[in-house]
C-alpha cells in the first residue's frame, strides 16, 4: 500500500498528548508522517517562516499564548492547513476554530488513529481543493470579481480583471461596479437586482469601461454567496464553460458534504435562520425540533471493514434516512458519524415520529457488500425554545442523543440531562480506575441439568460480574454495562473475565464458559488472548466453554472464522439470549454451535403468551436439528420449570432455583452436591 508522505509541524506542549498523537501518526495505515514538535506558537511561527510542511497540528493551550490569541493567530498561518487539537469538547470552540480559518478541529482524548488519519487526509485534500481554486481564480482567462451585494463595492479581483480593464488591483477594490460601468450602470443595476432576486444566478451581456474609458462587451454571469461578511456576488464575465465549474465547486463546498452530498452545518444553521425570518413575517405557529443523530455502532463497524469503505457506509446511512424524513424535513451532516434533521411542524410530536422511524430502520439488517450489516444510533430531540441559537439548539440536541445511550431509547433535552451526564462521566471515570485495581468480582447462579424422570441435580452454573466500588458499594450490572460499552470498556472487561474465570476454573476444578460481547471480537484478537490465558492458567481447552450473543449470526464473513479458530483451540462455542435479535435462521447452520440458551424473555410468558411458547419450542426443535445442547434461561416457579422437563431441555437456570452465589458460596454448594457435570458459565452481565 503506497503511503502519502506528510510533513506536519506539531505545535503541543503537553509532552504527554505529543507522544499520544505521535504515536497515532504511526498507527494510520495511509500516511507516512515525518513529525517536527515545538512547544510555543511563536517557535511554530518561526519553523514556518524557514521551513516548508504539508500540514500543522495546533494546541489551543500553549505556555505563550491563550486560547483566545491562538484562536487570532490561526488567519497567519493562510496558505497552510491546519487542524485545531483541544482539551474542551465544546461546540463553540470548534465553530469558533472553523471560522478563524481552520480546517478541523480534534477533541483529545475522543481521536483514535484511523481518526486522526482521516483528518489529516481531508484537511489535505481541502487545502489542495482551495489551492486549485486560488490558481483558478489567479489564472483564469475569465475576469472575476467578488462585490459587496449592499453596496456594489468590488472586495476581490483576480489578476485577469487588471489585464481587461486595465486597473491595477488596488484601484479595483476602491471602486463599486457601476462606476465602473459610466453610463451603462443602469443596466448592471437591473442585472443585481435580478441576480439577488434569484437563487440560481443570472447571466447577461453587459458593458463596463475600462481605465482608458475604452467600452468593453462582456458575458457576465452571477451568483450569489453567503458568508461570515455578509451576501456578496461572484460575478464572472466572459469564459462562461470553466464560469460554471469555479461556480459550482465555490458553491458547493461551502453548502454541503462531500462525501454524503448532503448540506452541511453551515447549510443547516442558514435554513434555521430562513425558519426564524418566516416565523418573523408571516407569523407561523409552527414549531422547530432539532433530531441529533449519532451513529455510535458506526466506528467498529467501519473497523471491521479496515476503514476501506468508511465513505460508502456514511453515504449507505444517509439514504436510509432520508427515506424515512418528510419532504419539508432538512437533513444535513455534521461531519464524522453524526446526522441532524430540522423538522418543522404545528405539532411538537412530529419530530418524534420522525425519529422513531429512523430508529426502527436502523434496527434491522441492511445489505452491504454481500452481507447483512447492523449499526447502533442514539437519536436526541431538543424543541426549540425562544432565545435559542442554532448553537443553543445543537448543543441541546447533542446532550439529549448522550442521553439517549444511557436510556437505549429517543430521548428529549431537559435540563436535568446535563446532570445526569456528569453521572456518567464520573462512571465512566470509575470503570477504568476499577480495572486498574481489579475491582471486579464473579457471582455465579447455578444451573440444574434436567431429566424427566428424575430429579434435577447441579450441573453447572453462570457467573456474573459485581462491581463493588470502594465508596459507593456494588453498582449494578445494568447501569455500568452501557456506559462500559459506550466507552469502549468491555474488551477490557472481557480480557479480566478471560483470565479470572480461567483461574477459578483451575482453583476450583471445574469447567468453565465465558459469555464475550461481539464489541471483543470486533476489537482484539480473541483467539490469541484466550490462547495465552489457557498457557499461562494451565486450563485445558476442553474445559473451556465461550458464550455469544445472537448479534454474531447477522455476520457470518467476519465472525464465522473467529469461530472456526476458537474450536479449533479444542474450546467448545455457545449462542447465548437466542432468540431475541435480528439474525436469519438462514445463518445458524454455518457455525455448529455446541449449544444454545434461551432468552428469559420466553421463559417468562411462555406459560400465558401461545407467540412466546410457540417460539421458545420452535428454538428446541432448532437445537434438537443441530444436536445442540438447550438451557432455558429465568426460570422463576415451578411450573416454567415443569415445562423445561416436559420439553427436553437439557438444562435450567433462574432464581427459583438459586440466586447467584460468591465464589466462596459456590464453591461450599458443590462440595456438597452431587454434580452431573462441572461446568461454570462465565458472563459480563
Amino acid at each position: 500500500m503506497n503511503k502519502t508522505i506528510v510533513k506536519i509541524l506539531l505545535i503541543e506542549d503537553n509532552p504527554g498528548d505529543a507522544r499520544l498523537i505521535q504515536e497515532m501518526l504511526k498507527d494510520a495505515n495511509d500516511l507516512e508522517a515525518h513529525v517536527t514538535q515545538v512547544k510555543r506558537l511563536s517557535t511554530g511561527l518561526e519553523h514556518l517562516a524557514g521551513h516548508a510542511y504539508d500540514i500543522c497540528l495546533l494546541d489551543l493551550s500553549l505556555p505563550d499564548s491563550s486560547e483566545e490569541m491562538t484562536l487570532g493567530q490561526i488567519g497567519t498561518f493562510f496558505a497552510l492547513p491546519i487542524i485545531v487539537l483541544t482539551g474542551r469538547d465544546d461546540v463553540a470552540v470548534g465553530i469558533s476554530a472553523l471560522q478563524q480559518g481552520a480546517q478541523d478541529y480534534l477533541v483529545k482524548g475522543k481521536v483514535d488513529a484511523f481518526g486522526l488519519g482521516r483528518a489529516i487526509r481531508y484537511a489535505l485534500e481541502r487545502s489542495r481543493l482551495e489551492k486549485r481554486l486560488t490558481t483558478i481564480f489567479n489564472n483564469s482567462n475569465d475576469v472575476i470579481l467578488l462585490v459587496d451585494a449592499q453596496n456594489q463595492t468590488i472586495t476581490e479581483a483576480n489578476a485577469r480583471a487588471s489585464v481587461v480593464l486595465g486597473y491595477a488591483k488596488n484601484d479595483l477594490l476602491e471602486r463599486t461596479v457601476t462606476q465602473l460601468a459610466g453610463d451603462y450602470a443602469a443596466d448592471w443595476q437591473s442585472f443585481f437586482k435580478r441576480s439577488l432576486a434569484s437563487s440560481k444566478g443570472q447571466t447577461d451581456s453587459l458593458s463596463l469601461l475600462s481605465q482608458s474609458q475604452r467600452p468593453i462587451q462582456l458575458d457576465v454571469s452571477s451568483s450569489t454567496m453567503q458568508d461570515e461578511n455578509g451576501k456578496s456576488l461572484i460575478l464572472i464575465l466572459r469564459d462562461i464553460s470553466e464560469r460554471k465549474q469555479l461556480i459550482n465547486e465555490l458553491d458547493f463546498y461551502k453548502k454541503y458534504d462531500p462525501v454524503t452530498k448532503l448540506p452541511n452545518q453551515a447549510s443547516l444553521e442558514h435554513r434555521l435562520h430562513q425558519y426564524h425570518t418566516q416565523q418573523r413575517h408571516f407569523s407561523h405557529q409552527s414549531k422547530t425540533a432539532l433530531v441529533f443523530i449519532d451513529m455510535v455502532g458506526f466506528k467498529r463497524l467501519n473497523a471491521s471493514y479496515q476503514g476501506k469503505h468508511h465513505d460508502e457506509l456514511l453515504t449507505l446511512f444517509a439514504e436510509v434516512i432520508q427515506e424515512y424524513i418528510r419532504d419539508n424535513d432538512f437533513l444535513a451532516h455534521l461531519g464524522g458519524n453524526n446526522f441532524a434533521i430540522l423538522v418543522r411542524s404545528k405539532q411538537a410530536s412530529t419530530s418524534s415520529r420522525v425519529a422513531q422511524r429512523i430508529q426502527e430502520s436502523f434496527k434491522h439488517p441492511m445489505p452491504f457488500k454481500g452481507k447483512d450489516i447492523i449499526v447502533q444510533v442514539n437519536i436526541g430531540i431538543a424543541l426549540e425554545q425562544e432565545g435559542d441559537g442554532f448553537n443553543d439548539l445543537l448543543f441541546k440536541a447533542r446532550q439529549a442523543s448522550h442521553q439517549a445511550s444511557l436510556d437505549n431509547e429517543i430521548s428529549y433535552y431537559a435540563e436535568e440531562t446535563n446532570a445526569v451526564l456528569q453521572q456518567k462521566l464520573w462512571l465512566e471515570r470509575e470503570l477504568i480506575q476499577a480495572l486498574k485495581n481489579q475491582d471486579f468480582e464473579l457471582y455465579f447462579q447455578p444451573i440444574l441439568a434436567l431429566d424427566a424422570s428424575a430429579k434435577p441435580c447441579l450441573r453447572s452454573s453462570e457467573a456474573l460480574i459485581r462491581w463493588k466500588h470502594p465508596e459507593k458499594g456494588f453498582i449494578a450490572p445494568d447501569i455500568f454495562i452501557p456506559i462500559a460499552e459506550e466507552a469502549n470498556l468491555i474488551p477490557q472487561i472481557d480480557s479480566w473475565v478471560i483470565r479470572e474465570a480461567s483461574e477459578l476454573a483451575v482453583q476450583g476444578n471445574f469447567r468453565v464458559a465465558i459469555n464475550l460481547s461481539s464489541q471483543t471480537l470486533e476489537a482484539t484478537d480473541i483467539v490469541a488472548v484466550i490462547r495465552d490465558a489457557l498457557v499461562d492458567t494451565g486450563l485445558a481447552p476442553d474445559r473451556l466453554t465461550i458464550e455469544l450473543t445472537e448479534r454474531v449470526l447477522v455476520s457470518p464473513e467476519f465472525f464465522q472464522p473467529i469461530i472456526q479458530d476458537l474450536k479449533a483451540l479444542g474450546v467448545r462455542v455457545y449462542i447465548d439470549d437466542f432468540g431475541t435479535g435480528y439474525s436469519s435462521l438462514s445463518y445458524l447452520h454455518q457455525y455448529h454451535f455446541d449449544g444454545i440458551k434461551i432468552d428469559r424473555q420466553f421463559t417468562r410468558n411462555l406459560l400465558h403468551q401461545p407467540k412466546a411458547k410457540l417460539i421458545a419450542e420452535t428454538i428446541l426443535n432448532l437445537a434438537r436439528g443441530l444436536k445442540a445442547q438447550i438451557t432455558l434461561e429465568g426460570v422463576e416457579d415451578a411450573a416454567q420449570l415443569d415445562w423445561a422437563k416436559r420439553m427436553g431441555c437439557d438444562a435450567a437456570q433462574g432464581y427459583f432455583l438459586s440466586r447467584p452465589l460468591s465464589f466462596k458460596d459456590f464453591i461450599g454448594k458443590e462440595s456438597n452436591t452431587e454434580l452431573v457435570t462441572k461446568e461454570t458459565t462465565i458472563a459480563p452481565v
